[in-house]
This record gives structure tokens, C-alpha cells and sequence, in this order.
């Protein structure tokens, strides 16, 4: 983005001096004034816009219209450029907004499995099993919302319920693990 903004800010530059050209009087002067612009400016305006202009421009070889070709061809080229941009910009945007749904369309998946897995587990009561659930789903809300204070303190308490049935510490710890990849995303 940087590069560009330096781009446009001096395609902005020609074109004001093509605005004070195009303005400026007497029409002898002005004359002059271009043909050294154009000279001056001529790899520019190449490099700029894809119209070579002549090394050796004299004064009575330039017109304003000339200098109006040029100035048009100038914000042509900067449109395309912002148009460029954009395009570029927006295939990032949907690349990212791909690759986020994909991190949490994954992280759903696993972490749906892991409920299931606790929610076959042995030795914990109706009550603390109801209670794990809750604090994996107060979990996972944390992780949605990005709250990664919230998320620390839910994945505390889902680990200390865990820890009254054993073989269910490592399964909540999953699904913490899980989700905290929406953190991230």
C-alpha cells in the first residue's frame, strides 16, 4: 500500500503540474512551460502511462490539447493502479475470510467430537457431566468473542471439573486446545 500511495502521490504531482499548464497564461509562456515539462518529465510519463514522448520537444511542437492527452492518460493510469489495488486487496480479504472459515469450521468439528467423547465418559455424576458441558460452552463462547481472559478462566474451570473423572482431563484439554485456535483466527 505504501508504494502505491507513492505512486499516486506522484501521478497526483504531474497532473497538477498539467492543471497549472493548462491554466497558466500568457499562451507563449505556457508553450514553453510544457515543452519542458514534457521534456523533463517525458521517462515518467513513459513509465507512468506507456506514452513515450520525444526527447527533443521543442516549444512550437506542443499544444495544450497535448498537454491534456498527457494529463488524461495520467488519471487513467491511477485509476487503473486504485482499481488494481482493490481487486488485489478484496482477492486478500476473501482469501483470509476462506482460511478463518475453514480454522473454525475445523475447530467445530473437533471440538463437537471431544463433547461427545466427554459426554460417554464414566464416573462423573448427571450434575458435574452437565457442568463440564457448560463450561466447555461458556468456553467456546469466550473463544468466539476473542476474550482471551475469559477464555483462560473457562478453560480453568472446565479442567478442575474434569479432574473428578479420570481419563477426562485430556479429552477437555483438547477441546481447550481446540478452540483456542479460535482465538487466533
Amino acid at each position: 500500500m505504501a508504494d502505491n500511495m507513492g505512486m499516486y502521490d506522484s501521478i497526483d504531482r504531474l497532473v497538477n503540474m498539467c492543471d497549472e499548464v493548462i491554466e497558466s497564461d500568457p499562451p507563449g509562456l505556457r508553450q514553453k512551460v510544457v515543452a519542458r515539462y514534457m521534456t523533463a518529465f517525458g521517462e515518467i510519463i513513459e513509465r507512468e502511462t506507456g506514452t513515450r514522448v520525444k526527447a527533443d520537444v521543442s516549444p512550437g511542437m506542443i499544444d495544450i490539447t497535448s498537454i491534456e492527452t498527457i494529463r488524461d492518460l495520467l488519471l487513467a493510469h491511477r485509476d487503473r493502479m486504485e482499481y488494481d489495488y482493490m481487486m488485489a486487496k478484496a482477492t486478500a480479504d476473501q482469501i483470509e475470510a476462506r482460511a478463518t472459515a475453514t480454522v473454525e469450521a475445523t475447530v467445530v468439528v473437533d471440538f463437537n467430537q471431544t463433547i461427545k467423547q466427554i459426554s460417554n465418559s464414566q464416573g462423573l455424576s448427571p450434575e458435574d457431566l452437565a457442568a463440564v458441558k457448560l463450561a466447555l460452552a461458556d468456553l467456546r463462547f469466550a473463544a468466539e468473542e476473542k476474550d482471551e481472559g475469559a477464555f483462560a478462566e473457562k478453560a480453568k474451570d472446565a479442567l478442575d471439573l474434569a479432574s473428578k473423572a479420570a481419563g477426562l482431563v485430556p479429552k477437555v484439554a483438547k477441546a481447550i486446545g481446540t478452540l483456542a485456535a479460535l482465538l487466533g483466527a
